[in-house]
């Protein structure tokens, strides 16, 4: 059993394991490898669950005369808020309130990654970035830079620039969608458009 159990947080939870088996010790990972009994036994202080972003324990009980027990595992999980840090260092612009594919949060990359560029070359820029050890960045679509405008920008997060920011979303065959985060205004541009007015966003 873990206490407190599997769930979201907002610090790092102090987690104390325990078994109604007589006589039996408990070994446990937090690393992701499934327990056996050459890993760390616990010895009755509260394991942390460190939650940037999330932390797994996983627990076996051994006792004499019994089998050895089944995997039990938990999950602590950071619970971000709007212009929290994100774990890539950048802030949170979006929370779909519950985790599916392993996402729940979107977080603006920390800073403006370019200006004076066109959109193919937003688009590739964000797909080879590796920010503080962290990949599957993108170029987001026109949606998502309007969540970002209004959770980020309006609310004074950040340090975006009042200018013109791309996204991947297609206007036509030949323009993309942008979003003006000075006013507000969406806007697009040729696709071999190269002004200073159009960027990555960040934050």
């Amino acid at each position: 059993t873990f206490n407190p159990p599997a769930g979201t947080f907002t610090a790092s939870a102090a987690v104390t394991l325990s078994t109604t088996t007589p006589n039996a010790k408990i070994y446990f990972t937090t690393n992701g490898d499934p327990p056996t009994k050459a890993s760390q036994e616990y010895t009755g202080t509260a394991v942390t669950a460190t939650i940037t972003p999330s932390t797994t324990i996983n627990a076996i009980a051994v006792a004499p005369g019994f089998a050895q027990s089944a995997v039990a595992s938990a999950t602590y999980v950071k619970q971000y808020f709007m212009g929290d840090a994100g774990p890539a260092g950048g802030l949170v612009f979006y929370d779909k309130g519950y985790y599916s594919n392993g996402s729940r949060y979107l977080e603006a990359a920390p800073g403006d990654q370019a200006t004076n560029i066109q959109a193919p070359g937003a688009t590739a820029l964000c797909t080879g970035l590796v920010l503080n050890g962290y990949s599957g960045w993108y170029l987001p679509s026109v949606d998502e830079l309007n969540q970002m405008y209004l959770n980020l920008k309006v609310a004074g997060l950040g340090s975006f620039a009042s200018t013109n920011y791309w996204s991947s979303s297609q206007y036509d065959w030949n323009h993309a969608w942008a979003r003006n985060f000075g006013d507000g205004t969406v806007t697009h541009g040729y696709y071999s458009d190269y002004d200073s007015t159009f960027g990555l966003p960040g934050n």
